[in-house]
């Protein structure tokens, strides 16, 4: 089938495979670039937002966390310290001691390992909701991260609480069978 212009049969060409000779006459390039866009030239892309890490808020976190490993590791003597206080020396007493020191135990050492979990949640619920990583409104942050922003931050945050959703089901799953078990 013969083609009415010189542009049409440059394009019949090109969706055949045959390789595309140049422009035919000044308005190919021009019909070429409107079907096409502009040839040769590459849409800039823009330069990454990077929010520079607080180093002084970074200091604090890593105290908070020093903080939590301690008073993680405080927590059974503090628990073995309460129960003994007017034990009896028998032997049903100590016992009952150890069922009541084991469940304490389940169920503070389940709510400590909670608090960084619920942390978790909470920063990616704020990063869901505002579709944006680091979130809105927050001034400083304590590691130096590129802004993500849209549906891949939305995705991120909904990721982060699913994660922690998963992890606090467990911590209680764990709880509840140590409890019908010691039942």
């Amino acid at each position: 089938i013969p083609s009415r212009s010189p542009a049409r049969a440059s394009l019949a060409r090109v969706s055949r495979g045959e390789p595309d000779p140049g422009p035919i006459s000044r308005s190919h390039g021009v019909h070429a670039r409107r079907l096409f866009g502009t040839v040769g030239a590459m849409p800039k892309k823009e330069k990454p937002e990077i929010i520079e890490g607080d180093a002084e808020l970074r200091l604090n976190l890593l105290i908070l966390a020093a903080l939590y490993v301690l008073v993680g590791l405080l927590i059974n003597p503090l628990i073995d310290w309460l129960l003994n206080q007017g034990a009896g020396g028998d032997a049903a007493a100590l016992q009952a001691m150890v069922r009541r020191k084991e469940m304490a135990g389940l169920a503070v050492h389940a709510a400590w390992r909670a608090v960084p979990v619920l942390y978790m949640f909470w920063f990616g619920f704020r990063i869901y909701a505002s579709a944006r990583l680091p979130p809105g409104g927050m001034k400083r942050f304590p590691f130096t991260v590129v802004c993500i922003r849209g549906r891949t931050a939305k995705m991120f945050g909904l990721v982060l609480m699913v994660v922690c959703t998963g992890l606090l089901a467990r911590e209680l799953v764990a709880l509840v069978r140590a409890a019908l078990g010691a039942g």
